[in-house]
């Protein structure tokens, strides 16, 4: 049964597909938004009953602070009175600074509890009850704790009555938005096939200069120029990419000459003389090729710098460079060692040609 369905799908045509896309598609957006709805409800439920219960500890808190500071048995009752017209609360304690209950008030018609646990200040959800306890102060000094619990069964109720008519709106949405979808698939299926033409085109040519042309001014139309807008950006990012890769292999290329030249002569350096010196030697070891090093170095340069400047001694490096090189054939080489020393390797083969190495 469950391969059955996929090949009736691939072998129904493209309304009938739309039409168990937007089916499904509505299905989901429905459950969805009943289930946010609900987690939305449930929210607001919890914050007004967090909000109504601090109010309710804001207007007793004068009448707590006087049944610690006075111990009035009279306050007590009067208190006691009070919250009985608060349907919602159903019971409370009074906690001196030493954690001892020193008042408590049971609702009539409610099981009297276990005196809770005393804490700072918090507010728990257990059940159909909302637990809180709040300090009880007096001109910056806190003489104690006040617990109350306050009984969410008629916000319960009326949560439930509202996601009831929630439950009903949605299914009446539904079956309204489905039934307007059906109407309209034949408004969309020649100009999705039309897409689906020229997608399959750009996909299989790679060609993202094509376009889809139409007189469409609905969501279709806003589809086709979306697309076009995709095209015309991956046709611009390949051409960007392009670039990208011209420039990468630029950079690796002048990355390869710094790794082996000099930046301010242009010269090989040290890391490549040492290299070409170890692969002379070898040359020499085996018999191939006979060599010779010449070493140079520039005396008193530090004058130079001290006296004119950086900027002068590096202008004069670069016209030693520039003379040397005169001197060279073209497989010469020519490298700087350091800041001011130079040396000439002069590479004799066997056969009797020269190669010239100097480097600085």
């Amino acid at each position: 049964m469950n391969l059955l369905i996929p090949q009736a799908l691939h072998r129904a045509s493209i309304r009938t597909k739309l039409t168990v896309i937007l089916l499904a598609i509505s299905l989901t957006v429905v459950t969805i938004g009943f289930l946010i709805e609900v987690g939305w409800d449930v929210r607001d439920y919890r914050n007004v009953a967090e909000e109504k219960s601090r109010e309710v500890v804001n207007v007793f808190a004068h009448d707590f602070t006087q049944i610690l500071l006075l111990d009035s048995a009279h306050m007590a009752v009067e208190t006691s009175a009070r919250l009985r017209e608060f349907d919602e609360v159903t019971h409370g304690y009074l906690f001196d600074a030493q954690g001892d209950v020193v008042y408590g008030y049971t609702r009539e018609g409610r099981d009297v509890i276990d005196v809770p646990q005393r804490r700072s200040a918090a507010a728990q959800f257990s059940g159909e009850y909302l637990d809180v306890w709040a300090p009880v102060e007096y001109e910056g000094n806190r003489f104690g704790t006040v617990y109350l619990r306050f009984s969410l069964e008629k916000d319960k109720r009326e949560l439930l009555e509202h996601l009831g008519v929630v439950g009903l709106i949605l299914p009446a949405v539904f079956i309204i938005g489905l039934i307007m979808s059906f109407r309209s698939q034949g408004l969309f299926t020649k100009p999705i096939l039309h897409l689906h033409e020229v997608v399959k085109k750009v996909g299989s040519t790679q060609d993202y200069s094509l376009r889809v042309y139409g007189q469409e001014h609905s969501e279709i139309g806003m589809l086709y120029r979306g697309f076009n807008q995709m095209l015309e950006k991956i046709e611009e990012s390949n051409r960007k990419l392009q670039n990208t890769k011209l420039e990468l292999r630029e950079s690796n290329r002048q990355l390869s000459y710094l790794a082996t030249h000099d930046a301010l002569t242009g010269l090989i350096n040290r890391a490549e003389f040492e290299r070409r010196l170890k692969r002379a030697l070898e040359e020499v070891q085996a018999g191939r090729r006979n060599h010779v090093l010449l070493y140079l170095d520039l005396d008193q340069f530090k004058v130079v710098n001290d006296t004119c400047g950086h900027m002068a001694g590096d202008e004069l490096l670069r016209q030693i460079t520039h003379l040397i090189r005169r001197h060279l054939a073209p497989d010469d080489a020519l490298g700087r060692l350091g800041a001011a020393s130079t040396s000439t390797a002069t590479m004799r083969c066997c056969c009797g040609w020269w190669t010239k190495t100097v480097c600085w």
